[in-house]
C-alpha cells in the first residue's frame, strides 16, 4: 500500500516517482529515525531530484524529511546555529511530542551517532566567511530545502556566506559544481530549484 500522507511537500508528479522508487528499493531508503535520515544525508556526495528520470536520493531525503516534520528548534539546533545552541532549547526540545514521528521516535538527536559536523576542508572556502555551518554541507543543503519548502519562519540569509562547494547533478547526469551560497540564493530568489517547484512556499 502506498503512502500518500506525506506526499503534499511535492508535486503529484514527482510524489509519484518517489513512491516508485520507494516501492522497488524499500530496504535501500529505511530511515526509521531522524537520526538515521541524518546520517545517512552525509554520505552524499551530490544533490539533484532527477537523473536519467530515476530519483536522485537527495530527493528521498527530503520526502523523509518531511516525514518526520522537525519543528522550528529542533532545525535551530540541527544548524548549530549559535544563538541556539547556548540557549536551553536544545536540550531535549522534543520532550512535547512536537517532532514525534509515525514510529513512536520522539526525533532526539544524539550526536554521538551523527556525523555530520566539521566535515569541510580550507579547500571549500576559497572566501572569507563571518559564519560557516559546522553541519557537513550536504546534510545543510537538505536542511535548507526542507525550511524553505515547508515555510519554516527561519532565516536562510545567514547561509549567503557559506562558500562550500556543492556538486549538482542535473537530469542527464550531467555534473556541476556550486557554491552553497548560490544555492542558498537561488532558494531565496527562484521559483525552481533542482527541478523542484519552491516558490510561493
Amino acid at each position: 500500500m502506498k503512502d500518500t500522507k506525506h506526499t503534499s511537500l511535492f508535486p503529484k508528479s514527482i510524489s509519484q516517482k518517489i513512491q516508485h522508487k520507494l516501492t522497488t528499493s524499500p530496504t535501500k531508503y529505511s530511515f526509521p529515525t531522524l537520526n538515521s535520515l541524518l546520517q545517512y544525508s552525509s554520505t552524499l556526495t551530490s544533490i539533484g531530484s532527477f537523473i536519467y528520470d530515476d530519483v536522485h536520493p537527495f530527493l528521498i531525503c527530503l520526502y523523509f524529511l518531511h516525514r518526520f516534520k522537525p519543528s522550528k528548534e529542533t532545525i535551530l539546533c540541527l544548524l548549530k546555529i549559535k544563538q541556539m545552541m547556548e540557549s536551553k532549547e536544545c536540550g531535549d526540545y522534543s520532550s512535547n511530542n512536537k517532532d514525534k514521528d509515525d514510529n513512536g521516535d520522539k526525533g532526539i538527536i544524539d550526536r554521538s551517532n551523527i556525523n555530520v559536523y566539521n566535515t569541510y576542508t580550507s579547500l571549500d572556502t576559497p572566501k572569507t566567511s563571518p559564519y560557516i555551518s559546522p553541519v557537513n554541507k550536504y546534510t545543510l543543503i537538505l536542511l535548507l530545502f526542507y525550511i524553505k519548502l515547508s515555510n519554516q519562519p527561519i532565516n536562510l540569509n545567514i547561509f549567503l556566506n557559506d562558500y562550500r562547494k556543492i556538486t549538482v547533478i542535473n537530469c542527464s547526469n550531467k555534473k556541476d559544481v556550486k557554491y552553497l551560497d548560490e544555492i542558498v540564493y537561488e532558494l531565496l530568489t527562484e521559483d525552481w530549484v533542482l527541478d523542484i517547484p519552491v516558490g510561493g512556499c
